[in-house]
């Protein structure tokens, strides 16, 4: 169930940043609200999924660990890309002024660069080994009980 939904949700999402690089020039405001509204619910969704796959799959290591170790990395990455979209700025003289298509496109491309990392989860490994650890772990904690 993890799979199928991260599966479902992170083609989604690359495909809304990279739609998103045109929404600026429509001068329509319903187009950006659309791709928006499609890109935070894909993104909303994904965020328990995917802390949910991550406790499985480092079960042993306490859970606190591995959602702070998660919420950690993303935030430097999202300083990392904060800074990076800033200095993609346009300059003064583009038209408009210091419009920040770059920093869409570099966005899309970044978002659509991952996308076949999450598509390949479960296709090689231990699977057999990593499926519900944690679930099968509680369960036989409760039986001994």
């Amino acid at each position: 169930a993890f799979l199928l939904a991260i599966k479902t949700a992170v083609p989604v999402i690359g495909l809304a940043y990279l739609v998103f690089i045109w929404m600026p020039e429509t001068r329509n405001i319903a187009g950006p609200y659309v791709v928006l509204a499609v890109l935070g619910a894909a993104s909303f969704s994904l965020v328990p999924v995917a802390l949910e796959l991550l406790i499985e799959l480092s079960h042993p290591v306490s859970p606190e660990v591995t959602s702070t170790i998660a919420w950690a990395g993303g935030q430097l990455l999202g300083a990392i890309f904060i800074i990076i979209s800033d200095a993609l700025q346009a300059p003064e003289t583009a038209s408009p002024p210091r419009n920040m298509k770059n920093a869409l496109i570099f966005q899309a491309v970044l978002a659509v660069l991952i996308v076949p990392l999450p598509m390949m989860l479960g296709l090689f490994g231990r699977s057999d080994r990593v499926s519900l650890r944690r679930v099968r772990s509680d369960q036989a904690g409760t039986r001994a009980a």
